[in-house]
């Protein structure tokens, strides 16, 4: 997504995989230093974040509608189109790729579950943890659906956007990626529906810093999931990674092992 914005603004701009990875990153321990440092302010920036996706969404959907008021396209092609525009032949299999993105927002549900012990009162509480995001999803998901439909003005250029898209490769292991990979579309259809690269830049911007906050709970997910294990012994040098800092109030060691590993993979 911040590649996505940089090449809106600097179409001649071609991302090498080593920029995606210093920027993958540089994001990964960020979010592992705010954990570390920032373990008591983890409730209060899970809260900001819910309020912050829940504007940023509504702003987003009704900047689109309004933005693209004169340019709507037909009700039927938004509704009823299923036109197979992926390059895949079967129809079915396209489908269950165009679904399995929405699966995404809901990977988190599971995560009241590895912070049970973390959480007041975790037998009423974890449960609400994991259904209240499928119920909010089912909410905010379909006018925002509609509000990205009904902004697209060229199809083609939306399928086929550079905003984000890597440079071509130097070996033929990536030969496939390379044709497979197509940009970030979502960009794109802010652009189209605001006419304004800043408006896009901004939206993006705003949905990027949600993403950020996702990334922030994942790594607390992880390393409470490796505690939790290595309490069992079920890894190796278990006594190492289940340790608690006393001065972060947290499992430092356990968190360091899983931003290294995936840095390194």
């Amino acid at each position: 997504m911040i590649l996505a914005i940089v090449t809106l603004w600097y179409p001649d701009y071609e991302i090498q995989r080593w920029h995606q990875w210093l920027i993958y990153c540089g994001l990964v321990w960020l979010a592992i230093s705010l954990n570390v440092f920032g373990s008591g302010l983890i409730p209060l920036f899970n809260q900001f974040l819910f309020f912050l996706a829940v504007l940023t969404l509504s702003a987003t959907t009704i900047t689109l509608l309004v933005c693209s008021r004169n340019h709507y396209p037909s009700s039927s092609w938004v509704f009823s189109d299923t036109t197979n525009s992926t390059g895949w032949p079967s129809d079915g299999f396209a489908f269950i790729l165009s679904i399995s993105n929405a699966v995404y927002a809901f990977l988190g549900s599971d995560c009241g579950a590895h912070l049970c012990e973390e959480i007041q009162n975790p037998g009423r509480n974890v449960p609400k943890v994991m259904l209240w995001p499928l119920v909010i999803g089912l909410i905010t998901a379909w006018p925002f659906a509609v509000s990205c439909m009904a902004a697209i003005v060229d199809l083609e250029s939306v399928i086929t956007t550079a905003t984000g898209k890597l440079g071509p490769s130097q070996g033929p292991i990536w030969n496939f990626a390379d044709d497979f990979h197509s940009g970030l579309p979502l960009i794109e259809i802010y652009y189209q529906g605001t006419g304004s690269r800043a408006a896009a830049s901004v939206l993006m911007a705003l949905f990027a810093f949600c993403f950020f906050g996702c990334l922030t709970g994942n790594a607390t997910t992880a390393s409470r999931t490796l505690w939790a294990v290595s309490r069992d012994n079920a890894l190796p040098y278990s006594s190492l990674w289940m340790r608690v800092s006393h001065r972060f109030k947290m499992p430092l060691n356990a968190m360091c092992l899983s931003g290294t590993v995936v840095s390194v993979s």
